[in-house]
Formats: structure tokens, sequence, C-alpha cells
């Protein structure tokens, strides 16, 4: 498929397990444009290849932009920042 929506990419998995995954899903996007769209508690491992990360929490979009533009704005936005840490 061009896109792909994947509900918890790694939850559950080791890390030999989500270093795998993650492999997979690179060369799926190498061999042919695939879009993913994926919902991560640890949302570091998926912003590695990301292009562009929306963070949402409680329905609203804190952030969306390119992950290198992620760690500047947590650094202004303190609920962006919490969200970042793990907390609901």
């Amino acid at each position: 498929p061009s896109l792909l929506v994947w509900d918890g990419l790694t939850e559950g998995l080791d890390p030999a397990g989500v270093r795998e995954t993650l492999d997979l899903l690179r060369q799926q996007h190498a061999n042919r444009e695939l879009t993913l769209i994926a919902t991560d508690n640890r949302p570091a491992e998926l912003l590695v290849d990301g292009t562009r990360v929306a963070v949402l929490a409680r329905g609203r979009l804190l952030f969306d932009g390119p992950p290198q533009a992620l760690t500047e704005a947590a650094q202004r936005d303190l609920e962006l920042r919490y969200v970042l840490a793990g907390h609901p």
C-alpha cells in the first residue's frame, strides 16, 4: 500500500524487534513511496526517519512540522515538552 496507518508501532517489541520493524518500513519506503502514519508512546524512535511529525494531545494539535524543528518547539512550549516526556 502507498499509505500505511499503524497504531502502536513499537508497542510490545523488544529493541531488536523495533529495529527490525523500522528497517522493514525503511525498505518499503525506499522501494516505493510509502507514507506511514504511526502512533506510538515512544516517538523518538519514529523521528529518526520521519519527514513530518504531528503531536496531538487530548484532541489538540500541539506541533506539526519537520522533526528537526520539534526540539526547538518543545523548548518554547511547556505542554509539548510535557507530552513528549510521556505524560498524557
